[in-house]
């Protein structure tokens, strides 16, 4: 299970810097807050210390987790790292609307139970051209950076947009080192699944040199790692109800007894994919400050470039998520029993696909996502109290998408499997031998049919880019006025223009038609024995026994996937591709009577490229905001304290260009049937549109708010500080959500004269059997939101902090977020018109909006010691524990709106419709564990350095609606087992060994049924345990 995800284009991956490691691990000098003093870190223990003295000497709540020579920990990128801190959860799946592709690496982090993190670097903005516009910190090796910290509520001075925190990437820079530093680090990654090595190698140079003119420092590092590794999954998707009474998903099943409910899956597949995933990156600094030290210049370039690409091959029944009649439902097999539970829940049995297809796919995905950062910092100290910083900042992004599919399809007379949903683990076994081995046979029409043939392509095509410029000013005067300790204030101004263009899965369409004499033997494996290949699954899940005796199956080429548009022409050309109708996208679709063509083959498209106009969006987001902060202390009261209170001013404006794209056709089938729709509903064909629409730019929102912080430090004793933090803070929408762009569908059911037999409308055949009716008639679409506007929240937290050893402190934290303007996607009737003939209908549109608001509080608990008051070996020992509870609370989603505005301008209001389809309400947010916990077990003596980590997170909700069942998608708990060991050879040379994913650790989902919340198991998901070892010089 494979893919690719917010906040800088989450793919600055690779700069390069020293490593990154978990609070512990670090051995270069670095700089935090100007507040404190410089901190040298030389190992776990030190770097322990480090990390807790930031939390302590902090201005409002803060984790770090500081550097350690390259790639000291197992953890293969930043997300991997930032799960060991308190509080902070990571997504195992890529692409959360997609749960069917398990990611091999943690993907996206959230804080405290939110997605809404703002990412950073080096404290300035970050933007990419991703569709989330955000920073992928699954792109970034640990090996590239200085520190990281984990910023939990706001202060005044920093930039807007973390609801849930803030993650600030820290490079390193030269003047960070009084000394030259050269750094070197090999590793070779092992995966017992994938059975492959993967290198890795990164390298650092800094240096200063004092001349007649002041002191230059310069840092050059680069990286460059490659990963691979191999998932497979299995398991079923949405459950039906099924009988013969007024209500249920389809009619009974063979033998069911009258009067009964019985619940049957729609599907089940076998999936396996190979990923590799490639990083590289370069990060170079250059300093100057004059000799008076009261001028400093910091000149910064950062390129990332990553890529992951995934072959994935699938085995199983398609099935809707929300009609389980699309393409039929599955049966018991005749002659056969099955067994249910209790409640009516198939458990084992065997299964006929009766008119469901099997599908078996070969899929291939390539991404890859480019930023260049150039940045320019002025640093000036005209008086001893006051200190001025200027800081602009240029970034490109770009990212490019090539998602290709080709599907067999095997006939129902081959299918029959039997399914064992009783054990921890789903069990799959086909039965016909055919199904491995395929014939022709004459079908139910007298028709040749092959047991297996090439059915159905989809290619998406991506290729976005966007731009940033932004700039800094702030000004911090010291004040020595009793209570009042210095006044900072500064403007932050940022324009980002990101241009998306992206086919997304308009093209998906049929290469040969079942039902079409000589198209489905054609392209049989005997046929066409060229367009196919065996792929042997003796290994599947590792071997775990889930399948039975048929494992060899037939898949088109994974060449064909990867060459698409080679593969279209070659198909149409060799007559093994010859349906004459296909393409989901209206505009432009298949036009070709013979053949499906791919995107860069139709007619509408942009010259050479696979990109139609209404497939291009451009949006602008521009900010300006400026604020004021008040520092305060009084360090000689009974109980010192210190603390910051300040006020800053956002405005956030949106524009946007893009199409409103009307449907091209009512209705399929032949004129005809399209002469009744239009008798029928002319009012509906009048929407339709050969145009392929017009781009319009809409001015959206335009929003300003002011955002209050207060933070304060109280020592109760030398030992224990007592922290409260108070802050308004804001969330928004990434640009993907704001772009202005509409897809408006019909959707009907033609109803053949005897609704016994299968519709056939050519009056020259014997089974003729025309259309005399089309209902079902179905108005629906997605669209875009640029009138979305920030989610806001008021943070409240309170800490007590006991620092009892240099190497020792125990933390708990309360915390409270309330939570306004939540973005949700939803479903609401809105007007679509044809401009061209006035036609205006309702269309249940579904897109972003922000409906609802909740609360989410909770506490974290944080245990670290090194126990080197023991006596010997026995000092090496180190322990560190963190513990997170989070309560959701009327975050869950009303089963109706009260008022706003959703995608109406003028403010009116739209009637809900998210309940149809499964699109159930009363969900909490998307990635929200309720319990989440860390135990790393340390050793650090002499030579020798080591850490077992494990870590867990209780279930969470992963999507609302999954792209392909339509219903929600939860993972179950999960835990996770890592291992390192390091042994320094001499003052130069040190050697380590990793391990990760010690415990084979399985991730398990679950489908919502009903809107009770009733779930039935879905998915399970295995990937490689890994193993590694590094080779590390430093001189």
């Amino acid at each position: 299970m494979i893919a690719s995800r917010k906040d800088f284009k989450k793919s600055l991956l690779a700069l390069s810097i020293v490593s990154l490691s978990a609070p512990m691990m670090a051995q270069v000098e670095i700089t935090q807050d100007s507040e404190l003093d410089e901190i040298i870190v030389t190992g776990m223990k030190s770097s322990i210390d480090s990390a807790q003295n930031i939390k302590r000497n902090a201005d409002t709540v803060k984790d770090v987790i500081t550097a350690s020579d390259i790639g000291a920990l197992p953890d293969k990128s930043v997300t991997e790292a930032l799960q060991r801190v308190a509080g902070v959860t990571v997504e195992r799946f890529a692409d959360t609307s997609d749960p069917n592709h398990f990611a091999d690496e943690g993907s996206g982090v959230l804080i405290r139970g939110l997605d809404r993190v703002r990412s950073e670097i080096n404290g300035r903005d970050s933007f990419s051209a991703n569709p989330n516009g955000g920073l992928n910190f699954e792109d970034i090796s640990p090996e590239l950076l200085g520190s990281v910290e984990v910023v939990k509520n706001q202060t005044a001075d920093l930039i807007a947009g973390g609801i849930a925190g803030t993650v600030n990437l820290i490079t390193r820079k030269p003047f960070d080192a009084n000394d030259r530093i050269i750094m070197l680090s090999t590793k070779a990654s092992y995966g017992d699944f994938r059975e492959e090595i993967s290198p890795s190698y990164s390298g650092l140079f800094s240096d200063r040199w004092e001349t007649g003119v002041g002191e230059f420092g310069l840092l050059l590092s680069a990286t460059q790692t490659e990963f691979k590794s191999r998932g497979d999954g299995i398991g079923v998707a949405n459950f039906y109800s099924r009988g013969s009474a007024a209500g249920l998903d389809a009619g009974p099943v063979t033998n069911q007894p009258a009067g009964s409910v019985v619940y049957m899956p729609g599907q089940f597949s076998l999936r396996t994919a190979d990923n590799d995933r490639e990083r590289k990156g370069i990060a170079s600094s250059l300093q100057w400050k004059n000799a008076n030290e009261n001028v400093i210049t910091t000149l910064e370039y950062i390129k990332s470039d990553a890529t992951l690409v995934w072959r994935e091959r699938v085995v199983g029944t398609q099935e809707q998520g929300f009609r389980s009649d699309v393409y039929g439902h599955s049966d018991i097999a005749a002659g056969t029993t099955a067994i249910f539970d209790k409640d009516g829940f198939f458990i084992s049995g065997t299964l006929t696909a009766d008119t469901m297809h099997t599908l078996l796919s070969s899929r291939f995905n390539r991404a890859q996502d480019i930023v260049e950062d150039v940045s320019f910092k002025l640093e000036l100290l005209p008086t001893d109290e006051l200190k001025v910083d200027l800081d602009y900042q240029h970034i490109e992004s770009t990212q490019r998408v090539q998602n290709y599919g080709v599907n067999g399809r095997a006939f129902r007379q081959v299918t029959d499997a039997t399914l064992d949903l009783s054990g921890n683990l789903p069990k799959v076994a086909y039965i016909n031998p055919r199904f491995t081995a395929p014939i022709s046979v004459k079908g139910s029409n007298s028709i040749d049919e092959a047991d297996i043939h090439l059915g159905t392509a989809s290619d998406q095509n991506v290729d976005s880019e966007g731009t940033e410029d932004a700039f800094k000013f702030n000004a911090d005067y010291g004040l020595d006025r009793g209570l009042f300790k210095s006044i900072k204030s500064g403007i932050f101004y940022s324009d980002k223009e990101l241009i998306i263009r992206d086919t997304e899965y308009s093209n998906w369409g049929a290469l040969n038609r079942p039902w079409t004499a000589g198209e489905s033997v054609t392209s049989s494996p005997a046929n066409a024995p060229g367009e196919w290949e065996r792929v042997d699954f003796y290994d599947f899940y590792k071997g775990k026994n889930v399948l039975g005796g048929n494992t060899n199956f037939y898949f088109p080429l994974m060449s064909s996937a990867e060459n698409f548009t080679e593969f279209t022409r070659r198909t149409c050309a060799n007559g093994t591709n010859q349906a004459e109708f296909g393409g989901a996208d209206g505009k432009g679709s298949q036009r070709d009577i013979n053949c499906y063509h791919s995107q860069m083959d139709l007619p509408d498209r942009v010259s050479g490229t696979p990109f139609a106009p209404h497939h291009v969006t451009s949006t602008n987001e521009v900010r300006a905001e400026g604020y004021v902060r008040v520092d305060i202390a009084d360090d000689e009261a009974d109980l010192p304290w210190r603390g910051n209170l300040g006020l800053r001013f956002v405005n956030y404006q949106l524009e946007s260009s893009g199409f409103t794209l009307l449907p091209t056709s009512a209705t399929s089938g032949s004129a005809a049937v399209r002469a009744i729709f239009n008798s029928k509903y002319p009012n509906i064909a009048a929407l339709v549109s050969s145009d392929a629409g017009s781009v319009e730019k809409i001015k959206g929102t335009d929003y300003s708010t002011v955002l209050p912080s207060i933070n304060v430090a109280v020592n109760l004793t030398d030992e224990i500080v007592t922290r409260v933090g108070i802050s308004k803070g804001l969330y928004f929408p990434n640009l993907s959500q704001t772009r202005n762009s509409k897809i408006a569908i019909i959707n009907s059911t033609n109803v053949p004269q005897d609704s016994q037999k299968p519709l056939q409308e050519n009056p020259a055949l014997p089974n003729y059997n025309p259309v005399v009716d089309v209902t079902d008639v179905q108005l629906t679409g997605s669209a875009r939101n640029p009138f979305l506007e920030p989610e806001e929240s008021l943070n409240m937290d309170f800490s007590t902090e006991w620092y009892f050893a240099k190497s020792g402190s125990l933390t708990a934290s309360l915390f409270r977020k309330d939570i306004d303007n939540l973005f949700r996607d939803r479903v609401f009737k809105m007007d679509v018109k044809n401009p061209a003939t006035g036609a205006v209908e309702k269309f249940n549109l579904n897109g972003p909006s922000n409906d609802g608001s909740g609360s989410i509080q909770g506490i974290e608990i944080a245990y670290n010691q090194f126990y080197d008051f023991l006596p010997g070996l026995w000092s090496g020992l180190g322990l560190q524990l963190n513990y997170t509870y989070i309560d959701q609370q009327n975050m869950n989603d009303k089963a109706a709106v009260d008022s706003g505005v959703l995608f109406d301008s003028a403010g009116n209001q739209l009637e809900d419709a998210r309940n149809g389809f499964r699109q159930f309400t009363n969900l909490p947010l998307p990635g929200y564990s309720d319990q989440n916990y860390n135990i790393v077990g340390m050793y650090e003596y002499n030579d020798i350095s080591a850490r077992l980590a494990y870590t867990w997170r209780s279930e969470y909700l992963i999507t609302r609606r999954d792209s392909n069942e339509f219903a929600p998608v939860y993972s179950k708990d999960v835990g996770s087992l890592d291992f390192t060991f390091f042994y320094t050879i001499n003052d130069n040379f040190k050697v380590g060994l990793e391990a990760t994913n010690l415990l084979d650790t399985e991730t398990e989902t679950q489908v919502q049924l009903n809107q009770a919340g009733d779930r039935t198991d879905s998915l399970n998901f295995i990937t490689d345990k890994r193993y590694a070892i590094s080779l590390r010089a430093n001189f």
